[in-house]
């Protein structure tokens, strides 16, 4: 059995979805991980549906890369940005 490009993208696509929500599921410690693997499966998906000319499943993944990227502005940005605002515009001891 040969693999082609498209196979690789949706099988990428799948088990990065795949992972994304069992990281999301372990707890929101992991959510920032969660969403980036979100993230990396939806850009394959983009690709996937491109080249197979599915149309209804780009515009899905281009939704779902907007909720990724919402939840990792969420998890990641928004915590660093609330830090920086307690500390007087200082950046928390903990980012070095």
């Amino acid at each position: 059995m040969t693999l082609t490009l498209i196979d690789v993208l949706q099988w990428a696509g799948c088990f990065a979805g795949l992972a994304g929500a069992f990281t999301l599921a372990l707890g929101p410690r992991h959510g920032g991980l969660g969403f980036a693997f979100f993230l990396a499966s939806n850009f394959l998906w983009i690709a996937f549906a491109a080249l197979a000319d599915t149309p209804g499943l780009l515009v899905m993944s281009l939704g779902y890369m907007v909720t990724s990227l919402l939840g990792l502005y969420q998890w990641v940005v928004a915590p660093v940005l609330r830090a920086k605002r307690a500390t007087g515009g200082r950046a928390a001891p903990w980012m070095g």
